[in-house]
């Protein structure tokens, strides 16, 4: 990814407190001095994204598969293809930003999301939403190389956004099926589905166990809810 000279933009995925252990504020900082202009949480849209979904939930009948994890849309479209109509039309939250983040900041402006996610990459070169897509590996390889390495040592600085409900921060780790196994299930019975919205992430324990670096063997979920604490 070139820095230089290019007004760069982040969107950082929620997962971020399980692969960075730092304050939320101490990362926004060092992504500045990275050379991004700004940084915003993803997490900023869901409130938007939960109630897009509810909308297409009251004006479809039977189920709806969702579409944040791109993942599921692959196997569906290539193992499961009369599947196909149950997806859901809503936009990932992702794509929900590159949209709001192109709009607030402009054309020029250098979109980038940071994930844990590599087949989130896979998703953009479909919907073209971000103009690059970053794992969280490949960002700590780029702030160690820039000399970035404790994070601790930091200071904070606000985000460029503002998530109206902490609980947004949390909605990869809360909401829907987690896991290749119980995934299949569902995907090889559709009956099994719920009525309404279902959404269906790849990776056993969501993003957030995604974003555990390698070695850890749970999701450490006090590291989770006390990132933004004292």
């Amino acid at each position: 990814m070139t820095l230089e000279n290019e007004i760069l933009i982040a969107s950082l995925a929620p997962s971020y407190p399980a692969y960075f252990n730092c304050h939320p504020e101490q990362l926004v900082t060092a992504l500045k001095l990275l050379g991004f202009r700004h940084v915003e949480e993803t997490s900023s849209v869901v409130g938007m994204a939960v109630d897009m979904r509810l909308d297409e939930a009251k004006k479809r009948n039977g189920p709806i598969i969702g579409s944040s994890c791109p993942r599921i849309a692959d196997e569906i479209m290539a193992g499961w293809p009369r599947l196909q109509d149950l997806m859901s039309e809503v936009p990932s939250p992702m794509e929900l930003h590159g949209r709001m983040l192109r709009e607030k900041y402009g054309s020029t402006s250098k979109l980038v999301f940071l994930s844990p996610c590599p087949w989130k990459a896979e998703e953009n070169n479909m919907k073209r939403c971000m103009d690059e897509v970053v794992t969280f590996g490949s960002l700590e390889e780029m702030l160690l190389d820039s000399g970035i390495s404790d994070l601790t040592k930091l200071e904070r600085t606000p985000f460029d956004s503002t998530v109206e409900d902490p609980v947004h921060r949390l909605s990869p780790l809360v909401m829907g099926v987690h896991g290749f196994d119980e995934c299949i299930k569902r995907l090889d019975d559709p009956n099994l589905l719920a009525e309404g919205y279902n959404e269906l992430l790849w990776c056993s324990g969501g993003c957030f166990r995604k974003a555990l670096k390698q070695g850890k063997s749970d999701i450490q979920l006090h590291r989770i809810l006390e990132a933004w604490e004292e």
